[in-house]
């Protein structure tokens, strides 16, 4: 019989680093040769080893974010993590709406109030969106006269009134905020707003007395001084001042003694004196 030989490869035998070397193991306390760092009972450089992790971002902005956490490098140390960043804040916006009934207001931009179908918004007050109405004009709303001023008159109308006041000019009572148009003299044409026609009202002068009251201060306009010792001297003021003295100085006449001065007086005969 023949005999069969095995063949064995080569043996290899590996020799150990010496303690304390780079790639041995660490001395007993745990120290390597100078240079060297003692990592996992191993000496190491730590000049050569792999990059460390790179420092995480701390977080910012509102109730920051944590920062990301370092990447482990190639043999080097694990990244440090990210601060919480600060929270951030803000104050709160205080909306201003004073004066304003619609539209957005001039701090924060809040919305005011929506106008009502047929108005529109215009610089925070609602408008009608058709052309305002001049003076005279039926209205249901201030918004819908030109003037701002819807008011109702003695008989309950709804119109559109001007914002004349006492001596203001007008062309009719409709220019005048409260009182009647009236002119300032028999013969002319020139009006004024007077407040004193209500005044007589409210006091309870008969109408032909008021009547009489208007056509006296017309003449003493014209003529400049009183034109009776019903009337006296100091009638001479501003139409309206005139007007209320004169409602005030007949509210005992009686109406008979109106109505006959009156007659007198509008007739056109009254000459200045």
């Amino acid at each position: 019989m023949m005999a069969l030989g095995l063949a064995c490869g080569p043996t290899v035998t590996t020799v150990p680093l010496p303690v304390g070397a780079e790639g041995g193991p660490c001395y007993g306390n745990g120290t390597c040769n100078p240079g060297l760092d003692c990592r996992s009972d191993l000496c190491v450089d730590l000049g050569t080893a792999g990059g460390g992790g790179t420092v995480g971002t701390g977080g910012v902005g509102t109730g920051g974010q944590v920062g990301t956490g370092g990447q482990v490098g190639t043999g080097g140390k694990v990244g440090t993590g990210g601060q919480v960043g600060t929270g951030g804040s803000s104050a709160a916006c205080v909306p201003n709406c004073s004066g304003r009934a619609c539209g957005p207001d001039p701090i924060c931009q809040t919305s005011c109030g929506i106008c009502a179908a047929g108005y529109e918004c215009s610089a925070g007050v609602c408008i009608s969106a058709t052309p305002l109405k001049l003076n005279g004009d039926t209205c249901s709303v201030n918004q819908e006269c030109a003037s701002g001023v819807c008011g109702v008159s003695v008989v309950g109308e709804a119109h559109c009134y001007g914002t004349g006041t006492a001596n203001s000019v007008c062309v009719d009572t409709y220019d005048c905020y409260v009182g009647v148009c009236v002119l300032e003299s028999i013969s002319g044409t020139a009006a004024v707003c007077v407040p004193g026609y209500s005044k007589c009202q409210d006091r309870g002068v008969p109408e032909a007395c008021a009547t009489l009251v208007f056509a006296t201060c017309e003449l003493i306009h014209d003529c400049g001084t009183a034109v009776s010792a019903a009337v006296p001297a100091s009638f001479i003021k501003d139409f309206n001042a005139c007007v209320l003295d004169g409602c005030t100085k007949i509210n005992n006449w009686t109406t008979a003694a109106c109505t006959q001065q009156a007659n007198y007086y509008l007739s056109g005969t009254a000459p200045c004196p």
